[in-house]
């Protein structure tokens, strides 16, 4: 069988890497037409803090070339796919030296998402005015344009606005202007609980302008011109978009169907309806939470899981996606370290679900580690008739309680009542736990909160 896969970023380089490890007789020809695969996110916010440089090789990928070709992937860089032939099972391929048609068996789509759309009602916002970034070459660009600016614009305040200006407020020198049309940051996985906590760290070179639109951007020579809807205008050195990334479906012909948002329709294998085609990571929409079909979730780790569940399908073992995502995410915003899974309480409004939400803050880690500026506040949302675990959110100042969210999310996927999660076994070790076990004072509080 030969598995051909347009399209090198993570689910396209997991997809082959799965493939070869369950069936080392497949033929797998993975086609890039960059000049490397599955580049490190957010490097321009690395770039910012340090982490990063621009001598460094920006371009170096997670997964490195030769450890593909290694496992007998036929990697080909630099080559573009131009056409799809569903009749034929055919594709047609450039590269620096020439044109020429491939064949497949099966058909592996994993083009991703392109940059950061502009959306309506955004409709004299100019392309050029605004800086988008996702590929190597355009973070170093940025970053160029950014470091000589000494006010900065960011449209939106979802994670990836949030997190460039987090890594920018290290720079004093840098005023950084937040435009956000809702009424806080992070809305779509975090309520008020946390966020409001969030807020009591911002630093003071970041302001928030929320309830508000971008309408239009002109450019006033060496200086930008930002309007939002209410006529309400001020002067930016540059303005960054960081919202609405969408499914790349440049190539996709005419026979697979897309949904409205141009994301392609595939079933619970990730198969197109050409049975022998996939579409995995950013093109697709996937089953989240409790009442909704399928939701756009264009995560790193959305990514891997449907490039896994294709390569399962089509090496015979049928593998779907058992259980919805929980939209599981993690960043660090203002020093601070946020997690999520499953559904926020103001989603549950929406889908009308009765849910019962409790909190609880957490100020001592340990008498071995007696942090004085500790904090842990974690919310879980359960419901009310049921019981049963919808969603987790966290904010703490340690790192490595972050992962805390891995365990709310496997309890969420499961469907765990409050009542069975009280009393989970854990490991203590003076030297590496906490005094008391976060995850089981949460349920306990749950518990005592229902009766």
């Amino acid at each position: 069988m030969k598995v051909v896969i347009i399209g090198g970023s993570h689910a396209g380089t997991t997809a082959a890497r799965t493939l070869k490890k369950i069936n080392q007789n497949i033929e797998v020809v993975l086609l890039e037409k960059r000049e490397y695969i599955g580049s490190v996110p957010s490097n321009l916010n690395f770039l910012f803090e340090n982490l990063l440089h621009e001598d460094t090789n920006l371009f170096k990928g997670i997964v490195l070339p030769e450890v593909l070709m290694n496992m007998g992937i036929d990697l080909r860089l630099k080559t573009e796919v131009t056409k799809i032939n569903v009749v034929t099972k055919t594709i047609e391929v450039k590269n620096e030296s020439k044109n020429y048609k491939l064949s497949f068996d099966r058909l592996i789509l994993a083009m991703g998402s392109e940059k950061f759309l502009i959306s309506e009602p955004i409709l004299n916002a100019s392309v050029s005015d605004l800086i988008t970034y996702k590929m190597p070459a355009e973070i170093l660009k940025a970053h160029r344009v950014l470091k000589n600016s000494k006010h900065i614009t960011i449209i939106g305040s979802g994670l990836i606005g949030l997190e460039l200006a987090s890594s920018l407020s290290h720079h004093l020198d840098k005023k950084i202007t937040i435009i956000e049309q809702m009424s806080r940051p992070l809305f779509r996985y975090f309520d008020t609980t946390i966020t409001d906590v969030l807020m009591k760290y911002k630093p003071e070179n970041i302001q928030f302008l929320f309830n508000k639109t971008l309408k239009s951007t002109q450019r006033m020579q060496k200086q930008i011109k930002v309007t939002t809807f209410g006529e309400e205008s001020f002067l930016t050195d540059s303005a960054v978009l960081a919202l609405n990334p969408r499914p790349n479906i440049t190539i996709i012909p005419k026979e697979i169907y897309l949904d409205a948002d141009n994301s392609i329709l595939v079933n619970d294998h990730m198969q197109t309806n050409c049975p022998d085609i996939y579409a995995i990571g950013d093109l697709v929409k996937i089953p989240f939470g409790p009442e909704i079909d399928r939701a756009y979730l264009p995560l790193i780790s959305m990514a891997h899981r449907t490039a896994r569940i294709a390569a399962f399908h089509i090496t015979k073992h049928n593998t779907t996606i058992s259980k919805p995502s929980q939209r599981t995410i993690a960043t660090k915003i203002f020093n601070l370290f946020l997690a999520s899974c499953g559904i926020t309480y103001e989603e549950s409004i929406l889908l009308g679900i009765a849910v019962t939400e409790v909190t609880k803050t957490f100020n001592y880690y340990s008498p071995i580690y007696q942090k004085t500026d500790f904090l842990l506040k974690i919310k879980i949302i359960y419901d009310t008739t049921s019981h049963v675990l919808l969603g987790a959110q966290l904010i703490t100042t340690e790192e490595k309680l972050v992962s805390l969210i891995n365990i709310f999310t496997q309890f969420t996927a499961d469907k765990k009542k409050i009542e069975n999660l009280v009393n989970n076994e854990y490991y203590y070790a003076p030297l590496l736990s906490a005094d008391q076990n976060f995850i089981n004072e949460i349920f306990l509080e749950a518990v005592a909160h229902a009766k």
